[in-house]
């Protein structure tokens, strides 16, 4: 079976000792990537291509960072954990609470990695 390149680039990321802030917007982007994946796919069946899903998600990305005016070149970690939180509140991944946990855990942990 092939690997799933979003996945395991996000596990590769949480193995490490230490993150850079580009890897972190990486992974962040990763988790939400697979995050809404999960939830879609609960909440939608498996109607939806995984394709579609992630660029959906990743527009959404780009869209938020562009509204707060926020480079993806010149960002802080404050900037993210803003995106971060916007992005939580457009999705509503607490609509499911296990689901919205598991996220938070790991978006938690690649801030402590970059910190």
């Amino acid at each position: 079976m092939k690997k799933d390149p979003v996945q395991y680039s996000l596990a590769l990321k949480l193995k490490l000792n230490m993150i850079t802030l580009p890897q972190l917007q990486d992974g962040i982007t990763e988790c939400f990537i697979l995050t809404n994946r999960t939830f879609l796919e609960r909440r939608m069946g498996k109607s939806v291509a995984i394709s579609e899903i992630d660029s959906i998600t990743r527009e959404l990305i780009a869209q938020v960072f562009s509204e707060n005016n926020i480079s993806r070149s010149s960002t802080s970690i404050s900037d993210i954990r803003k995106i971060c939180k916007i992005l939580d509140a457009q999705l509503g991944f607490e609509a499911n609470q296990k689901l919205s946990e598991h996220h938070q855990n790991i978006i938690d942990r690649l801030f402590e990695l970059a910190a």
